[in-house]
């Protein structure tokens, strides 16, 4: 058998089953709030970053949260960083919000939407409706402003917020839980393998 002869390159595009994705998924809270936007009021305390601090429904917390009744203001915050290496990259995005403030949720009904902010634009989601005990998120799968793969230093050196919509009478928007998921994968499982055959 004279493999140096014989072997040769099969496929190097196509992913076979077995090697899978590499995929990962990273959640980020607020560290801070947004030096632009920081108009909503906080339940308790000052630092409104710390009272949505907390992982999307995992731990309910449903005293400390951030609200508004008032249409066309803000509130952004920025998230912490982590390293995700050198040999992965970033699929999309996603803003994640629990809404479980106290009482019987009532004064809820505002509409809100997310955003991401860069260089002074707003790249936003959907419109949402803010309800008692309710989760919403959205997932911005390239970077909205140019269509390219996100970057850490896009996430976490950028705003990400919430903005009222429309409320009626006295209903607000309510933000009690806040987190930033970030799905990435591995390179090498995505983009490079090889297959090769030894013949004799």
């Amino acid at each position: 058998m004279d493999i140096g002869a014989d072997i040769g390159i099969i496929n190097h595009t196509a992913k076979p089953e077995w090697l899978g994705n590499g995929s990962n998924t990273l959640k980020l809270l607020p560290t801070s709030d947004s030096a632009t936007n920081n108009s909503w009021t906080p339940s308790v305390g000052l630092d409104k970053y710390a009272t949505v601090a907390d992982y999307v429904i995992t731990n309910p917390d449903i005293t400390g949260y951030v609200y508004s009744k008032t249409v066309g203001q803000k509130q952004g915050f920025r998230v912490g960083s982590t390293a995700i290496g050198t040999d992965r990259i970033i699929t999309g995005v996603t803003m994640d919000q629990y809404d479980a403030a106290g009482g019987d949720g009532s004064s809820r009904g505002g509409t809100y939407k997310m955003y991401w902010l860069k260089s002074g634009t707003y790249y936003y989601s959907s419109n949402f409706v803010s309800l008692f005990g309710d989760t919403s998120g959205y997932t911005f799968g390239t970077r909205p402003s140019d269509g390219s793969q996100w970057t850490m230093d896009d996430i976490v050196n950028n705003d990400w917020g919430f903005e009222v919509v429309g409320t009626t009478g006295t209903k607000e928007v309510a933000v009690d839980q806040f987190n930033i998921v970030v799905d990435t994968r591995s390179k090498l499982r995505s983009t490079s393998y090889w297959v090769v055959t030894a013949t004799g």
